[in-house]
């Protein structure tokens, strides 16, 4: 599996999925993961409301011409 340190940040608004800019700068990069390695990448969420977001990322897989956008749900009260 390949990717890069982008991502996005979305807002549940009225039960739509808006994107909310950030203007951060990510390193052009590619990751490589191998079956059973494992990564993590911190999210600076301090400047985020009250709301229902998502992060999202695009991945792929080199070999198999496979490609996939991975999302994680969060809560800010």
């Amino acid at each position: 599996m390949a990717f890069g340190k982008p991502y996005s940040i979305e807002k549940n608004i009225d039960s739509e999925w808006k994107t909310v800019p950030s203007g951060e700068i990510f390193d052009s990069i590619g990751i490589m993961l191998h079956p059973g390695d494992q990564y993590k990448q911190t999210v600076d969420i301090s400047r985020l409301g009250k709301g229902e977001y998502r992060i999202v990322k695009s991945v792929h897989a080199d070999s198999l011409d496979l490609s996939a956008e991975l999302t994680a749900e969060f809560v800010i009260e």
